[in-house]
């Protein structure tokens, strides 16, 4: 499944952000904010190493 992948620091600003498959993360940023968008159009954010995803519609 391809994702784009977006990572924020602790004030809110883009850390990293790249698009690829999702078994290929090239991150590891566990408890930092991320934002996931699948190719389907789903939109996850959180915490990586928690389990507290919010789910957002793609017409956000």
């Amino acid at each position: 499944m391809a994702v784009y992948f977006i990572q924020y620091n602790l004030s809110g600003k883009i850390v990293e952000q790249y698009s690829c498959d999702f078994d290929q993360l090239k991150a590891n940023p566990i408890g930092e904010k991320v934002r996931i968008t699948t190719d389907d159009g789903k939109i996850y954010i959180g915490f990586w190493d928690t389990l507290s995803w919010i789910r957002h519609s793609s017409n956000c």
